[in-house]
């Protein structure tokens, strides 16, 4: 049942002295008769809601004497609609037919509705989610969305793509509170590792998203739902287990415990916990998974119109990472043992991400009147953690550095030390290659915030929603540079390794978000002709505050008392006497001239419009279309390097986006099909190139052209057969580069235009066919993707004077073709409880594909590139799923 946290207010009462009536009623099934429990009740043009008892009953109270349309709804059947005369008790029965085209139950303001809401958009039910989760990640479930790409090197290293448009230009929502990373813009998947068997629904936005959805829906948002409480008690268990096929013996599982306590206290209660624990290797060597998530969630009704709900989770996790960086030649190569498609350039125990972010959430929801509704949520979180990495490690790609190590060709290994001359201090700008070392990255954050919304309606025709949001986060990042590799020139002082050295940086950085919307929904003709008027006014402030950082003499190989900011300070006259003493002070630590204080702040404003049109043209077609401008500040990775000073205002612009969408739909109660045309207008793209060791250079790239064609379809055949497809068309072309992107792409400005963008498919197509016959259900799935280009000239690169046979000549990864297959049976057991096996098979014909591709730079190699990096996909798949609920 969708959204049981949102409509779990049964009945609604209103202002006094203007009720006089009341509303009885049953919802059943058209076809067989039984009741429908659950089923959601709403009265239309206003927000009075009722959810049917156990027996499909249900009761509002105190309803003004008129003329309403009431609307029943429950999940797997068409809506139903019936005018009703209020005039005293009225009793009314509702039958329902079976379907599962296009029903979303759903009383959140910021959700997009069908044949209303003039945005293209998608719904991924809970029935969707609990048929296929084993233990993906969130967007691997959203692989049958037009416009979505997702791609995985491991759990918890899953990346998400709405139109081309990255996960930091998607505003990504847990229960409407924004997950994004507000430094970064990221999205880190391996912090919401329970979050896909959580889920009770999830909506996609393409497009800007609406004002509601904040600064961040750039390119469409992801609006996650986890309600899971019940009306009666109820306990589950869970437990996958999966291994792969072909070149890789790896496998992993987990295990998961859910309970509710269903209505207690008079109904006014509702308690529900969930632990799920997942552990194991993905398909590539090297990525071993460890995490526990946990889901606290309390519901209290306090009155017929008012409710809390108390929401408090995380996942503890740590994992070793694969990443975008192995060399197909690699790849290609089977004359060493570690070589092959599971082979992994950053295989090394010490390379790992480990993070908790626990979140804390409140929401409150106000039945204000008949026509009025209020909404509102505060949100903490805190996490802790970072990532380990070896710096400028040394891959093994010969036999003589092999003998000289002590390794075996396509091992990772910490090199050997770099000779210091006397009296040079280590200079983290022009030395770092020079030396090894084990780096450990923390990244602590503490934020908090809110946000609310208020939706009126004024009549049939008019609807108001408007509400702002406010968020504050602080974080403190700094690197610790462990088992320093280097040596000195100085009399008897060899190659020495040191346990630890100075920080490469140490800095608090600070964002403010704050937002006010509106969205006036005019209706002239209701329930056939809709206006939307969306505006927004977005504020950021982002700043960064460096700490100093005691200093190593590396010359004498010991702490000073010495203490400097990375780049806000210089020191001067570094030097030692002829007995190898430290001559320099603290006094000789002045402020960087270049670093002025304006630099380390960013403010940015702006406002943004969205203009929509839904019309119905009979009770089946709708056409729509929409209009919008956004604006996105740089994130302060982009214009704070860490070992530089920061770029200033001129150097790094905000991005600037127009969207024109022009769309029409089809949809009955076993049919429903989407057709969606948009342009993108991109300026002032933010593009970045990051080698090995996580270090970016960052600038404007330039503008681009992303247009594309969006189609969906599900037909109910009948009882048995569901058939569904989605296809996606993009044309993504860069049309005025700007001159200076040789520094990022390595070739000329004129060599990019009328090029594709590279990054993300450009074509793609999923179909399913499902099946039902009593407690057996299954699917036969295909998803297929092309044109995924992986240079920005979209010509073949080479290494070593060899063309790389991974790819196309046109640059683009060969295509991908994947077959799944899922087999489920629901056991019917005594005492009401129900045990449900499912079998699924993901790349059934073990076809050998690659899902990521970039061009890198890599300094721990002979030579440090730019070469092309890949991420291999699992071949066949194997998951084994057996859950039991009572």
């Amino acid at each position: 049942m969708k959204n049981k946290l949102l409509i779990l207010v049964a009945l609604f009462a209103a202002s006094a002295g203007l009720m006089a009536g009341n509303l009885k009623g049953v919802v059943k099934s058209k076809d067989t008769g039984t009741t429908l429990p659950n089923a959601v009740i709403h009265v239309m043009g206003t927000e009075i809601r009722a959810l049917a008892d156990v027996d499909g009953s249900f009761e509002i109270k105190n309803l003004a004497d008129g003329a309403y349309k009431v609307r029943a709804t429950f999940s797997g059947f068409a809506a139903g609609v019936m005018d009703v005369n209020i005039a005293g008790d009225t009793n009314v029965e509702f039958k329902l037919s079976p379907s599962s085209i296009d029903e979303e139950i759903t009383v959140t303001a910021n959700r997009a509705v069908v044949r209303e809401t003039p945005v293209a958009f998608s719904n991924v039910t809970g029935d969707d989610i609990k048929g296929k989760y084993t233990n993906q990640d969130a967007p691997e479930l959203l692989k049958s969305v037009p416009g979505v790409f997702s791609r995985s090197a491991g759990m918890g290293e899953t990346e998400l793509f709405v139109r081309g448009f990255d996960a930091e230009h998607v505003q990504i929502m847990i229960n409407n509170v924004p997950v994004n990373d507000p430094e970064s813009q990221k999205v880190y998947w391996s912090n919401w590792t329970g979050l896909s068997g959580n889920a009770n629904s999830i909506q996609v936005q393409r497009g800007v998203g609406s004002s509601l959805y904040g600064s961040g829906a750039f390119g469409g948002s992801v609006n996650i739902e986890t309600d899971n409480f019940s009306v009666q008690r109820s306990y589950s268990f869970s437990g996958a287990y999966g291994s792969y096929g072909g070149a890789s013996d790896n496998s992993n599982f987990n295990v998961s415990f859910d309970y509710s306590t269903g209505f207690f206290n008079e109904d006014k209660m509702n308690f529900y916990f969930r632990y799920e624990r997942k552990d194991g290797e993905s398909y590539i060597d090297g990525t071993d998974y460890d995490g526990h998530s946990y889901y606290f969630g309390f519901l209290y009704q306090l009155n017929d119109r008012n409710s809390l709900t108390f929401n408090f989770h995380g996942a503890p996790q740590k994992h070793n990472q694969a990443g975008n960086v192995q060399d197909p030649e690699f790849l290609i190569k089977q004359d060493g043992t570690l070589y092959g498609r599971t082979w992994n350039r950053r295989h090394h125990p010490y390379q790992e991400n480990y993070y908790h972010k626990p979140v804390f959430e409140i929401h409150h929801e106000w039945i204000v009147s008949t026509d009025s509704f209020w909404r509102s949520t505060f949100f903490a979180t805190t996490g802790e953690g970072g990532g380990r990495y070896l710096r400028n490690d040394r891959l093994i790609e010969t036999q003589e550095q092999a003998n000289e190590y002590g390794a075996q060709i396509g091992e990772v290994v910490i090199r050997n030390g770099y000779t210091f001359k006397p009296n040079r201090n280590y200079d983290p700008g022009s030395g770092m290659y020079s030396n090894s070392w084990k780096n450990d990255s923390q990244n602590d954050h503490v934020q908090w915030g809110a946000n609310t919304s208020f939706k009126k309606v004024f009549s049939p025709a008019l609807t108001l929603v408007t509400g702002g949001e406010v968020r504050f986060w602080e974080a403190d990042h700094y690197s610790q540079s462990k088992n320093f590799e280097f040596g000195d020139e100085g009399p008897g002082k060899g190659a020495i390794q040191v346990e630890e050295v100075e920080r490469r940086y140490d800095y608090t950085g600070e964002t403010t978000n704050a937002s006010v919307y509106a969205r006036l929904q005019y209706s002239p003709i209701p329930e056939q002709l809709t206006f939307m008027f969306d505006v927004q006014y977005n504020l950021v402030e982002q700043s960064v505050t460096e700490n100093a950082v005691r200093q190593y003499d590396f010359y004498n190989r010991q702490w000073t008392d010495i203490y400097a900011r990375t780049t806000r300070d210089i020191i001067n006259n570094w030097t030692h006497d002829e007995d190898g003493n430290l001559l320099t002070t603290q006094a000789d630590v002045i402020a960087n001239p270049e670093a002025s204080a304006d630099r380390y702040e960013r403010d940015y404003d702006f406002l943004q419009p969205k203009f929509g049109v839904n019309y119905n043209i009979n009770e089946n077609w709708n056409v729509f279309a929409n209009y919008s401008e956004a604006k996105k500040e740089p994130k302060v990775g982009d214009w704070f390097p860490r070992h530089s000073v920061p770029k200033s205002e001129d150097e790094l612009k905000e991005e600037d986006l127009t969207d024109l969408e022009l769309g029409f739909g089809y949809h009955s109660a076993n049919v429903a099909f989407t057709f969606n045309y948009y342009m993108l207008t991109f300026e002032n793209k933010i593009q970045s190139v990051t080698d090995n060791n996580g270090d970016r250079e960052t600038l404007n790239a330039g503008n681009a052209d992303m247009n594309g064609l969006e189609l969906s379809f599900k037909w109910m055949v009948n009882d048995n057969f569901t058939w569904s497809a989605s296809y996606t068309g993009a044309d993504n072309e860069w049309t005025a580069p700007n001159s200076n992107i040789d520094v990022i792409f390595f070739i000329d400005a004129d060599e990019i235009v009328g090029k594709k963008v590279p990054g993300s498919p450009q074509t793609m197509f999923f179909t399913e066919l499902a099946y039902t016959e009593g407690n057996f259900f299954g699917y036969l799935n295909y998803n297929f993707w092309d044109d995924y280009y992986t240079t920005y000239d979209n010509t073949n690169v080479t290494y070593k004077g060899v063309t790389l046979e991974t790819l196309n000549d046109d640059s683009t990864l060969p295509a991908f073709s994947e077959v799944g297959l899922g087999l489920g049976y629901n056991f019917e057991l005594d005492g009401g409880s129900a045990l449900r096996l499912v079998f699924r098979v993901d790349n059934l014909t073990g076809h050998k594909h690659y899902n990521n591709a970039s061009v890198r730079k890599d300094y721990g190699r002979l030579s440090s590139g730019p070469y092309l990096g890949v991420v291999q996909a699992a071949e066949e798949t194997f998951w084994l799923n057996l859950s039991w609920r009572f």
